[in-house]
């Protein structure tokens, strides 16, 4: 026997141990062996057969197809080494293996940290508590009040502060587009501090006084992220655009889909006539916001040339039917953050997701910036989505051709989401239409800054979300956008300026905005 010719000093019991562990050494390379067959038949399947996924950089070619394939050759041509190095290579293999799913669960363990928004919406006690947990992980101070505790409390003090609301039930005849007017405005805390501003004449997050005639070179449009969420004033992007450029104008609000924004440039922006519009583009949002404005025959309106409701000066009305409905919007929003916390925790197909990235090693795999795969954009969308996509061009030809009648330049700025960086995420349809909205982008001659870019070529692009979990950007994330932005127009512009897949050009630094 093999044991006994390369072991003649072993004998009795120690040489059939010698053979079992020689055995079970056999077994554990072919396994090896076969588990790389099936990672590549894997990536076969998803790159190759089906296109579900593609490769985002050429690197990804070599790690998920030449190493497996390289590496079960390699494995299953040990069983021509010595007995002595096959138990060392499988004793290696089983280590590597251990060490590899060791890091990985203490890395999904460490960063399986609810989002604040999701504390903020629990029961006060838990709330507090979980508040002060994720305070301790992060090293931050966390406002554990809830956004009415903040409010009762400003009012104490003799401060008539409201809660940021923006739409109405009352039967009125107008839709309106932004806030309560000239009001201390309390909105949401997601990276520990509540966001608090002074709303402007009619309800945006401006300083008053701006919103006249001749006066402003910059407007920005666009929904939450654009209004500010969630950090302190002179922090978000267009207050930090508007600290290079101070004419620039806020008309950003929270759930402002397309065709609210088409109407923004119709009520506020046209009087304006800002020579620079920036329509800030939220991915993984905007089609959901578009869906629930088409059911507005108000705003439908908004595609016809001539309509107006007249909104300046209507603002009075404005203001009266929000505060009026203020009790009816505070129920809603803690019903329906309640739901979503209810929904968050009790979702079963979240526990298979996490499961499936722990198998992959996702999180061990996006800490080593060993991620060289995306979705493909197409995949199993919704057919609903050809007639979003279709309406969504007609509102941008639309938005383009109102800007370019006062003289003005009309720019695209793609904001991404957390799911594009997020390994374990689940792919939301605004992070699958990415290539489809460029080429319309491109097709009506819409100029792009793309932020997609500035995220992935960061080195952590989820260091720029609020504690590493789904929500709207913080503190880094808004600079990082702001010094995109301001870098693309400081400088002069080519005549063709055709949106390209990378706003920089860089498309080795594109990496997950590839797709």
């Amino acid at each position: 026997m093999e044991t006994k010719a390369q072991y003649p000093f072993v004998f009795g019991r120690d040489r059939k141990l010698l053979a079992k562990v020689l055995a079970a050494a056999n077994v554990i390379l072919v396994l090896a062996g076969v588990v790389c067959l099936l990672a590549l038949s894997y990536f076969v399947y998803h790159y190759g057969w089906t296109g579900q996924r593609q490769f985002s950089s050429a690197v990804g070619l070599a790690m998920y197809y030449g190493f497996p394939a390289g590496l079960a050759i390699l494995l299953f041509a040990a069983a021509r080494l010595k007995a002595a190095y096959r138990i060392i290579l499988a004793i290696s293999c089983l280590l590597l293996a251990a060490s590899a799913y060791g890091v990985e669960v203490f890395l999904h363990l460490s960063d399986s940290t609810l989002s604040l928004q999701q504390i903020m919406a629990m029961p006060a006690q838990k709330r507090k508590k979980m508040a002060a947990k994720l305070a301790t992980q992060f090293g931050v101070d966390i406002d554990a009040r809830d956004r009415h505790e903040v409010i009762f409390d400003l009012r104490k003090e003799g401060i008539d502060a409201v809660p940021l609301v923006w739409k109405s039930a009352v039967d009125i005849d107008v839709v309106p587009l932004g806030g309560i007017a000239n009001k201390l405005t309390v909105v949401c805390n997601q990276n520990g501090k509540y966001l608090i501003y002074e709303s402007d004449e009619h309800g945006f997050h401006n300083p008053r006084g701006m919103l006249q005639p001749g006066h402003v070179d910059i407007a920005a449009v666009g929904n939450s992220l654009t209004l500010g969420y969630c950090v302190p004033a002179d922090r978000n992007f267009v207050g930090l655009i508007r600290g290079r450029y101070p004419a620039t104008q806020n008309l950003g609000m929270t759930g402002e889909g397309p065709l609210r924004i088409l109407a923004i440039l119709k009520e506020y922006a046209r009087l304006l006539k800002p020579r620079l519009v920036l329509w800030f583009y939220s991915e993984g949002s905007t089609f959901s916001e578009l869906r629930s404005e088409q059911q507005s025959p108000t705003l439908m309106r908004y595609l016809g040339d001539e309509f107006t409701q007249h909104l300046i000066a209507r603002q009075s009305d404005i203001d009266q039917a929000l505060t009026g409905d203020m009790d009816r919007q505070i129920a809603v929003e803690r019903s329906r953050l309640a739901e979503s916390q209810a929904k968050s925790l009790g979702n079963s197909g979240k526990l298979v997701g996490k499961l499936s990235g722990l198998i992959r090693l996702g999180a061990l795999r996006q800490k080593l910036g060993l991620v060289y795969g995306t979705r493909t954009q197409e995949w199993d969308e919704p057919s609903e989505l050809e007639g979003d996509m279709n309406l969504f061009r007609d509102i941008l030809s639309k938005a383009k051709a109102r800007v370019s009648a006062w003289g003005g330049n009309l720019q695209f700025v793609y904001l991404p989401s957390w799911s594009r960086f997020a390994e374990e995420s689940p792919v939301e349809v605004g992070v699958k239409s990415r290539m489809r909205i460029l080429t319309i982008l491109r097709t009506l001659g819409i100029p792009l800054i793309d932020i997609c870019p500035a995220f992935s070529g960061h080195g952590d692009p989820l260091s720029l979300f609020p504690f590493r979990r789904p929500g709207h950007y913080n503190d880094d994330g808004h600079r990082v956008v702001a010094e995109t932005v301001l870098s693309y127009i400081s400088r002069p512009q080519p005549r063709d300026s055709s949106p390209r897949p990378s706003g920089n050009g860089e498309m080795q630094r594109a990496g997950k905005c590839s797709s």
